[in-house]
């Protein structure tokens, strides 16, 4: 077992849990968060002393998503070298054809001074082929999108980036397409406001903006998406309303329970040590007095 290697993973539960080890232990060369997020800090955050690699993994229709973001540009700002894939139209579940995305990651991971080159170059041609094929150009840009993202394309530099990203300009210069990417250039404007905070005054701020974008780009697939959110974060504010009663409640009971107890019973240390009363053992006479 080479303990400079040693990666964490999990999916749901066992993602959030991944992100705390990674925060708690130093030693991890990275991870794999799938289904969760990022959420609380177990320590003060520390800039990683030697770089990590991180796979996030969500469905965009999970309610983890933001979360999802928020590990995304958490560790990526303590030195992560960060890896995101977005399961569209997915909830709270793997994909069932399984993540092209997370296979090329784990490729190179587990060999990280391995050839991948041929494999990822021909892997690369033949997506641009099928995307090219596709009937729909909004179908060809998000396709575009996720292969900009992909390990393999990073893998290659420069060039084969350029080629993607040339593609992609390409697809938005069509009426549709740059419908849809100015939709979701708005929609990451709220996304990023969500990954800062969840407070009920935010979320419904946040609620009543996603509602506002799905009119206002009407027709798009973003807007769509924006609505799903809109519905997210109410069923979020009515969660945080419901944790903040509950909250005031054990607060309201914690005070009359202290009302009601009499003056200076409450002050009473259960561990408090008694007064030792019992007989002293007599010193040994044989033993050496100390001085």
């Amino acid at each position: 077992l080479d303990l400079q290697r040693c990666h964490v993973a999990g999916f749901s539960k066992g993602g959030w849990m991944a992100g705390f080890l990674l925060q708690h232990d130093p030693s991890l060369a990275g991870g794999i968060i799938l289904g969760a997020g990022h959420q609380f800090l177990i320590r003060k955050p520390v800039r990683f002393r030697r770089s990590k690699l991180l796979f996030v993994g969500v469905g965009r229709l999970d309610a983890n998503y933001p979360f999802a973001l928020r590990a995304l540009v958490h560790y990526r700002s303590l030195g992560a070298r960060t890896t995101m894939d977005t399961w569209h139209g997915l909830g709270h579940r793997f994909p069932d054809s399984g993540s092209p995305a997370l296979s090329q990651w784990l490729n190179i991971a587990a060999n990280l001074r391995g050839d991948h080159g041929s494999k990822a170059s021909e892997w690369l041609e033949g997506q641009i082929d099928t995307i090219k094929g596709m009937p729909d150009l909004v179908d060809q840009w998000v396709a575009c999108r996720d292969l900009e993202k992909a390990p393999y394309v990073r893998l290659l530099g420069a060039a084969a980036e350029a080629r993607v990203s040339s593609l992609l300009s390409a697809l938005e210069k069509g009426g549709r397409v740059a419908a849809e990417a100015r939709a979701l250039k708005a929609h990451q404007v709220l996304l990023r406001q969500e990954t800062k905070g969840h407070t009920v005054a935010q979320c419904q701020r946040l609620a009543a903006d996603y509602l506002a974008l799905s009119e206002a780009h009407r027709g798009t697939r973003q807007a769509e998406i924006a609505l799903g959110d809109h519905e997210r974060v109410e069923k979020l504010v009515l969660h945080l309303k419901e944790q903040r009663k509950i909250m005031q409640e054990q607060e309201a009971e914690a005070q009359k329970k202290k009302d009601l107890t009499p003056p200076g019973e409450g002050d009473i240390d259960p561990f408090k040590r008694a007064p030792d009363n019992r007989p002293r053992i007599p010193r040994n006479p044989l033993a050496p007095r100390r001085r």
